[in-house]
């Protein structure tokens, strides 16, 4: 799997209102072997919405394709981008129920429900009710799209079971999650930190993660994203100084293995 992490950061240099800061591995595993390399991210309405993408690649780059088409002539207003996400998510996992019952019996969706299901046998029926209910594993895909809705960053997280949910300050996605998650509250990550504090936060939580085998270590891609009060959108990428200079930073200051304690017994009582 991966790590991605997109966080809501305030006032980048240039703008009045907040920003996005991205950050990822770039690793890409597939049959038991890894390699460094993969972009994360894609756009879905260029140049104010992008996606970030963990879990089954094909699956996430699937559902991508479709919210491109469903959202392309939606504006993602403040009101209702996540009635419009939730929607779009939607109609992808009834598409994706309709592609299996036709794979599988070779018949349409409204002649499965009516005719077919009553004479399956119960083996069957579980069976095939509960893949549509619940992807397997191996198809499980996240997704964090991340934008700007009226000036304003917002970040949806999609679930493997095709949920939709808004995330606040932060949202993480892929295997190191569970290990990013922790270093970003201990570092008190919220959408007014600055925008150079988030992105050394981020990349702390990136390099934590690490001790999952499945976060690629070798690169650490990190980006923003900022809207000026023109509504123009600029993209920036952190060059290998700021690479440089953010490992430095936690090379310094971030958690340490602590070799050596002192003798605590004769202090319990």
């Amino acid at each position: 799997m991966t790590l991605c992490i997109a966080a809501i950061c305030n006032n980048p240099p240039g703008s009045s209102s907040k920003g996005l800061v991205f950050c990822t591995d770039a690793q890409f595993s597939q049959g038991g072997a890894s390699a460094e390399f993969s972009i994360k991210w894609q756009w879905i309405m260029h140049p104010r919405w992008l996606a970030l993408m963990a879990g089954n690649v094909a699956g996430s780059k699937h559902l991508i394709q479709d919210l491109k088409a469903s959202l392309q002539d939606k504006p993602l207003d403040h009101e209702t981008a996540f009635n419009d996400i939730e929607k779009a998510v939607e109609r992808y996992a009834e598409k994706r129920i309709e592609n299996y019952i036709r794979r599988t019996l070779g018949v349409a969706p409204s002649e499965f429900f009516t005719s077919v299901e009553p004479n399956l046998t119960e083996t069957l029926k579980y069976e095939m009710l509960n893949y549509m209910a619940h992807p397997p594993e191996d198809e499980h895909c996240w997704l964090t799209i991340a934008g700007f809705a009226d000036k304003r960053p917002r970040l949806f997280l999609v679930n493997p079971d095709f949920s939709v949910r808004e995330e606040t300050n932060f949202s993480i996605i892929g295997s190191g999650a569970d290990f990013a998650r922790p270093a970003l509250l201990r570092l008190h990550q919220h959408e007014g930190r600055s925008q150079g504090v988030t992105i050394y936060n981020v990349f702390e939580a990136k390099r934590l993660a690490e001790i999952n085998p499945d976060v690629g270590k070798q690169l650490t891609n990190i980006a923003t994203m900022s809207l000026s009060d023109d509504g123009d959108v600029k993209v920036s990428v952190l060059n290998d100084e700021g690479n440089k200079t953010a490992q430095e930073i936690f090379s310094k200051y971030g958690p340490k293995k602590l070799d050596y304690a002192p003798d605590f017994t004769k202090h319990l009582t």
